[in-house]
């Protein structure tokens, strides 16, 4: 994280005007008496002059860089107004299309990954859905995706800092391409469209939810204002597994798409609990069928302790 920052603070600073010899100046003095690791500062100054350097002959002409959004969005679920704020990196214009340049840094590049879940990132198309509001005749031509790698070398035992440095600058100028790379993903209307329905929607009218729920007191969110158990607050257990944490998942295709491909339909879940591991018969939750039958079985166990 403390790479990332620092790196694309030197992004910005570039993006101003400042020349590599100040920006280099600039990070290291405004880093220099605060908890980042000062290595890591120095490393994200050895990338900055290798960063500028493969990217000097771009022929992008940026209309806004850091620009903040500010986006009333209206809660289907109270009627109040919700602001959804942000800092996009960069905006340019190609072909008469507004394109997004999101700036990365990350350890491990997986092109694949990047390219298949870019138009389902949250922050990504978050920022892509503030460029419509904010840009309303102009089309969505898609993003940049602007990654920058962070060093995994290391300092031996036997270099000085300095000898460190020199050894990671020659490393970024034999193979600059490795440490520095843009993919581009072009998105339509409809990415825009179902990320909006499918995701941004749902998920504000969430939090909207959740909030309403613990407005009355926030310290003590475990019960709401009447005192009852509240069910939209609650502490997230350890144990869940989360393939989409670590890559796309199994069900990637299915939620993105609707394919159903490698996926099998099942009449049961954890069908390995039926039979001699558990009951074959399906319990009918309707019309408080399972209630009821819960009674009975209480009767039933209240008679047999009186008989006893």
């Amino acid at each position: 994280m403390d790479f990332g920052t620092v790196f694309h603070k030197a992004l910005e600073l570039t993006a101003s005007g400042k020349t590599t010899t100040q920006v280099i100046n600039t990070v290291i003095k405004l880093y220099k008496d605060t908890s980042v690791d000062q290595m890591l500062v120095r490393e994200a100054c050895v990338l900055v002059p290798h960063y500028i350097a493969i990217n000097k002959n771009s022929n992008i002409k940026y209309i806004a860089q850091e620009r903040v959004f500010d986006i009333p969005y209206k809660s289907v679920t109270t009627g109040k107004i919700i602001r959804l704020r942000g800092r996009r990196d960069e905006e340019f214009i190609r072909n008469k299309k507004l394109w997004l340049q999101e700036n990365k840094t990350k350890t491990t590049i997986d092109e694949n990954k990047i390219i298949m879940t870019l138009p389902h990132d949250l922050q990504t198309m978050l920022y892509i859905y503030s460029m419509t509001h904010d840009y309303p005749d102009k089309p969505i031509g898609g993003v940049l995706y602007n990654v920058i790698r962070r060093p995994s070398t290391k300092q031996s035992a036997k270099e000085t800092e300095l000898q460190y440095l020199q050894r990671l600058s020659a490393t970024v100028a034999k193979d600059p391409e490795h440490f520095f790379k843009r993919y581009e993903v072009e998105l339509v209307q409809s990415d825009i469209t179902n990320f909006f329905n499918q995701t941004l929607v749902p998920l504000i009218e969430n939090v909207v939810i959740w909030w309403e729920s613990i407005k009355s007191n926030p310290f003590n969110p475990w019960v709401d204002e009447q005192g009852n158990v509240n069910p939209h607050h609650y502490r997230t257990p350890f144990g869940i597994f989360d393939p989409m944490t670590l890559g796309v998942g199994d069900y990637f295709e299915l939620t993105t798409t609707g394919r159903e491909l490698g996926l099998v339909r099942v009449e049961t879940v954890f069908p390995e609990l039926q039979g001699e591991q558990g009951s074959v018969s399906k319990l009918d939750f309707s019309s408080g069928a399972l209630w009821e039958a819960k009674k009975s079985a209480d009767k039933a166990k209240k008679k047999s302790v009186k008989n006893n």
